[in-house]
């Protein structure tokens, strides 16, 4: 079975655009589509249709879901084409792994260098403290704050590989972290702690609660995969999905094809 994206926007126009600034436009969009979760895990990505929906060629849609496989965040499989990738514990918990080795990579490059990260500080504040707090946060813009706070240490190391995967795993586990938000007690709790610490520049303490946090989520993940294939199959014609223009996840009907 394949599945349609419903965040996806279409262009304004009956002919079909491949320019530069449009193929970017609908490689965003798809992503977007991807790592929220909108596509079950293991289903197909149908390139006709895809092209069709955002008035492109094909040509430029098999370039981007060749790109999105490239970052490991769609499947391509020879003579049958691109997949969701299916949620796979031993895979999560590699990721979860690797985050959590850089981000302590990236506070000892930063503590060593006596960095207070005032400039990044000021520029997180500006997104998080406009008068809404981390507890009135949905919890697709909780997790979107975490992942920039992680962003934003992997950049303050300057190790350029380390700020590169810890993007691509903000990509990979976007979805599951939503999950967990929602499934799990105490992880808005834990999140907004751990914003407020990166906020007050407590780098060190940052540090020792973000082991105790990720030893958490691994403990825990089993318990939040059963969670996800529970609603999955409970709910076949509905998927998670972000509006562009709503703050929280709601679900829509999904429009089936075949090939």
């Amino acid at each position: 079975m394949e599945y349609q994206c419903t965040y996806c926007r279409r262009v304004d126009s009956n002919k079909k655009v491949n320019d530069r600034n449009t193929i970017n436009r609908v490689y965003n969009d798809i992503k977007e589509c991807i790592i929220t979760g909108q596509i079950p895990p293991g289903n197909r990505l149908n390139i006709d249709m895809l092209a069709e929906q955002f008035r492109v060629s094909t040509t430029p849609v098999r370039e981007i879901l060749n790109r999105l496989s490239a970052e490991d965040i769609i499947v391509m499989v020879p003579r049958m084409g691109f997949f969701m990738k299916n949620l796979i514990e031993p895979d999560i918990l590699d990721l979860y792994e690797l985050n959590y080795i850089l981000l302590e990579k990236s506070i000892e490059i930063i503590l060593n260098r006596k960095v207070k990260n005032e400039e990044s500080s000021l520029s997180f504040r500006s997104i998080t403290n406009t008068g809404v707090q981390h507890e009135n946060l949905c919890n697709n813009h909780l997790i979107r704050s975490f992942e920039k706070l992680m962003l934003d240490l992997a950049r303050q190391s300057g190790n350029n590989q380390i700020e590169l995967n810890i993007n691509n795993i903000n990509n990979r586990l976007h979805y599951i972290r939503v999950c967990e938000c929602g499934t799990q007690d105490n992880y808005r709790e834990d999140i907004s702690l751990i914003l407020s610490l990166y906020g007050d520049d407590k780098i060190e303490e940052l540090r020792d609660y973000l082991r105790t946090f990720y030893k958490s989520r691994i403990d825990f993940l089993p318990g939040t995969l059963r969670e996800i294939s529970y609603q999955q199959k409970n709910d076949r014609e509905t998927v998670p999905s972000l509006p562009l223009n709503n703050n929280n996840y709601e679900t829509r009907e999904v429009v089936n094809y075949s090939v």
